[in-house]
C-alpha cells in the first residue's frame, strides 16, 4: 500500500512537469490500478510460487468437478460477453460478481485468482475500447477509475471466499486429527481422569 501511495505521489506531478496539467482523477486512477495490480498479480505469484514449492502435487479431479470447472469458465465467457459486449447500454457489470462467487465457493484458490485475473483483464480491455457498461462514463478517467474498482472488487470477492473456505477447510482437518491422535483419546477417557 505504501509503494502505491508513493507511486501515486509520484508519478503525477512528473506527468504534470511533463506535460503541464494533472487532475485528482488522475492520481487516483494511478493509485488504484497499482493497487488492483499489485493484489491481483502478488496473488496468481503466490499461489503458483505455492504449488511450484510443492511440487505441482497432481490430483486426480472427479468428473464431476471438471464439469463444473468448465461449466464455470463457459458461464463466465458468456457472462462477461453479455455484460461488455453486447450490454446494448445497460448497467450489467456488478452482477458479474455471480461467477467470481461461484468459483470462490467452489473451487481451487489458484483457479480462483486466475480466474480474477482473467475476468479483470476482459473487464478492462473492454473497457479501454470502449464498449461494456463503464464505456458509457464520459470522462477517460473515470472509466478507467470505476474499470480498476471493480477489477478490485471482482479479486477482493473471489479471494475472501477462496481464501475463508480453504482457512475453514483447514481448521476442520486440524480438529479431526486432533480428535484421533492417541494422546487426546486418552486424555479424555474416563480411566485416565484423577479425582
Amino acid at each position: 500500500m505504501a509503494g502505491t501511495l508513493a507511486g501515486a505521489a509520484i508519478g503525477p506531478p512528473a506527468v504534470w512537469l511533463v506535460s503541464g496539467h494533472v487532475s485528482w482523477l488522475d492520481a487516483a486512477v494511478w493509485f488504484t490500478r497499482n493497487t488492483v495490480s499489485i493484489l491481483l498479480i502478488a496473488a496468481v505469484g503466490l499461489r503458483v510460487g505455492h504449488h511450484w514449492r510443492g511440487g505441482w502435487q497432481v490430483r486426480r479431479i472427479p468428473p464431476l468437478r471438471l464439469a463444473e470447472y468448465a461449466a464455470l469458465i463457459v458461464c463466465s465467457i458468456s457472462a462477461y460477453a453479455i455484460g461488455f459486449a453486447a450490454n446494448h447500454g445497460l448497467p450489467l457489470a456488478f452482477p458479474l460478481l455471480a461467477v467470481t462467487v461461484w468459483a470462490g465457493l467452489r473451487l481451487h484458490t489458484t483457479f480462483v485468482v486466475l480466474h480474477d485475473l482473467c475476468l479483470g483483464s476482459i473487464a478492462v480491455l473492454f473497457t479501454l475500447h470502449g464498449q461494456g457498461p463503464f464505456a458509457v462514463i464520459e470522462s477517460f478517467q473515470a472509466r478507467a477509475l470505476v474499470a480498476q474498482v471493480f477489477v478490485g472488487m471482482v479479486a477482493i470477492v473471489g479471494l475472501s471466499i477462496a481464501l475463508g473456505r480453504d482457512e475453514r477447510a483447514e481448521l476442520l482437518r486440524q480438529l479431526t486429527d486432533t480428535g484421533r491422535s492417541p494422546r487426546r483419546r486418552r486424555s479424555c477417557s474416563p480411566r485416565s481422569s484423577t479425582r
